[in-house]
């Protein structure tokens, strides 16, 4: 899988044009795809209110078919950081930033005890550091 990790929300899935091309790209390894539960769960309610033929049944299936072809693309972890996400044109997208967020850090290898991350902010306990390649959100 490419080194090049990125986050795809509910608002590119739900277009069966746009996932599949996005998808077959990430199955020739033009990236990793990363996705959340928490984005799985707006996809499997948002694809069965935009197309009036699927069911929740075929929404439940073409998640795990996506899990079962790309088996290490659930995006894990970012739960702690997602209060600490502010500042973006749309809130309810804070759990979006935070996986893109935590995702990026995986690429990276492991750090050391003894050297740590430098920091991007702290917020009410939260430390979200900067990720070792370029993290940008880009609207499709």
């Amino acid at each position: 899988m490419s080194g090049f990790r990125v986050v795809l929300d509910t608002c590119v899935l739900v277009p069966i044009v746009k996932a599949d091309l996005l998808l077959t790209l990430a199955g020739r390894q033009a990236f990793h795809p990363l996705w959340s539960n928490a984005i799985l769960n707006e996809l499997s309610r948002a694809v069965v209110i935009a197309n009036p033929r699927m069911t929740e049944e075929r929404a439940t299936a073409r998640i795990a078919d996506m899990n079962a072809a790309f088996e290490d693309a659930l995006d894990e972890g970012w739960e702690p950081i997602e209060d600490c996400v502010s500042g973006i044109p749309d809130p309810d997208d804070r759990h979006v930033v935070a996986a893109q967020s935590v995702g990026t850090q995986q690429q990276s290898s492991p750090t050391t005890p003894s050297t740590s991350p430098p920091r991007l902010f702290e917020h009410g306990g939260c430390t979200l550091s900067p990720p070792t390649t370029s993290c940008s959100i880009y609207s499709i």
